[in-house]
């Protein structure tokens, strides 16, 4: 608007200036002549002035439109940004209750390798008890096999249950002498086959003996109610036994269960 007011003061300056060229009659005074050259070159700088202003406003204005265009294009990125961020968030959030969710888990498999551990503890415990109550079982049904191995050979050797089990009062002395050689011959055998006895002192029976503070109370086993403590001699009753070696024989196996503790079967003579 306001360059089109100064184009029409423009235009009627100009018009001043032609009105003495048209001779109309019109004429200006001379000390006015100039006026009207003056406000033309004003308004023409002024008119420059304002297509000055309209063009860096049209500028400036196309300047707003882009910084509006890039601001809107900077809104729709933020707002990209924002569900980009949401969708984020959201995420993080499933993450951290599937993060939760697998502590927990991991907890409950720790506590359950715990009771496991300590089940496992025990019962390898257990495991450790029963193989050792075996163990004893089997040496000490081994000892029983033992023994009645010993008593049988014995008893096949000398007869020694016969003599032992039988009712020897009815006999005389020379029955019971015949057969104690028999039993002592047969029963010396089987003890130099699977024993090395020897006595534990050799000095003969009656003799004073010194006595030794290092086995006191294996080798030694006192008769009387003297004072043993400071005992340092003592009068030998007995030379004592003891055994250098023990091969005891291999187990008699029976093929019938349940008769295991058998030590001699009966004798049946066919008919």
């Amino acid at each position: 608007m306001r360059l089109v007011i100064w184009t029409f003061l423009v235009f009627v300056c100009s018009a001043l200036l032609l009105l003495p060229l048209l001779n109309l009659g019109c004429k200006l005074p001379t000390e006015y002549s100039f006026y009207p050259i003056y406000s033309l070159i004003a308004l023409s700088f002024l008119l420059q002035l304002e297509c000055l202003s309209y063009i860096k406003m049209k500028g400036s204005y196309a300047r707003l439109n882009s910084e509006s265009k890039e601001n809107g294009q900077l809104k729709s990125s933020l707002e990209k940004l924002k569900k980009k961020n949401s969708e984020v968030l959201r995420n993080q959030g499933r993450l951290e209750k599937k993060l939760l969710k697998t502590e927990g888990e991991r907890d409950s498999i720790k506590d359950d390798l715990k009771m496991k551990t300590i089940a496992l503890k025990d019962e390898k415990a257990l495991l450790l008890d029963l193989k050792k109550s075996l163990k004893e079982l089997k040496n000490k049904k081994e000892s029983e096999t033992h023994v009645i191995t010993l008593l049988s050979l014995l008893q096949e050797n000398g007869r020694f249950l016969d003599f032992l089990m039988d009712d020897i009062t009815s006999y005389n002395d020379e029955q019971v002498g015949a057969a104690s050689r028999i039993v002592h011959q047969g029963c010396v055998k089987v003890l130099k086959d699977y024993f090395k006895i020897n006595p534990v002192f050799n000095e003969e029976e009656g003799s004073e003996i010194k006595i030794s503070e290092a086995n006191k109370n294996i080798e030694y086993r006192f008769v009387g109610e003297e004072n043993i403590a400071n005992l340092a001699q003592g009068k030998l009753l007995h030379k004592g036994w003891k055994t250098d070696m023990i091969n005891l024989p291999k187990n008699i196996e029976t093929e019938a269960v349940g008769f295991k503790n058998i030590i001699t079967p009966a004798e049946i003579e066919a008919l």
